[in-house]
């Protein structure tokens, strides 16, 4: 005895749509998300994040004044926020921060600041603007 052709449709259309849900229960590695917090006061800068980073957003209060700097870390040695270059970020979009980097913050008036990231392997690249200025 054969199986009518709407009953084949409806077994094949179940068939996938189990095959469908049970591809979507796989999980994916989860980069996991780091939260941090830090006074910076005024005259020194201070390091946020070094990378390799994707920093999702920075916040500090406006009167701070708060200006971004892209500091290169050499090996075995903290970042010498002192001698960063001015980065032009708003704080608010993402930021690639890659393997040999560090971003430090000054401010004109102490302030809280308090960033959100997401780790990234070393050497992976991303399409988000980086920081380097090279």
């Amino acid at each position: 005895m054969g199986i009518p052709g709407q009953v084949r449709i409806a077994l094949l259309g179940l068939a996938l749509a189990g095959g469908g849900c049970a591809s979507a229960g796989l999980t994916r590695t989860a980069t996991p998300d780091l939260r941090g917090n830090a006074t910076v006061s005024t005259p020194q800068p201070r390091l946020l994040v070094a990378g390799p980073i994707e920093l999702l957003h920075v916040n500090v209060e406006r009167k701070a004044g708060a200006t971004f700097l892209r500091v290169p870390r050499l090996a075995g040695a903290m970042p010498d926020c002192r001698s960063g270059a001015p980065l032009a970020w708003d704080g608010e979009s993402d930021l690639y921060v890659r393997q040999d980097e560090s971003v430090c913050v000054a401010v004109v008036h102490d302030a809280r600041v308090s960033w959100h990231a997401r780790s990234v392997p070393a050497g992976l690249e991303s399409g988000t603007r980086h920081a380097s200025l090279r």
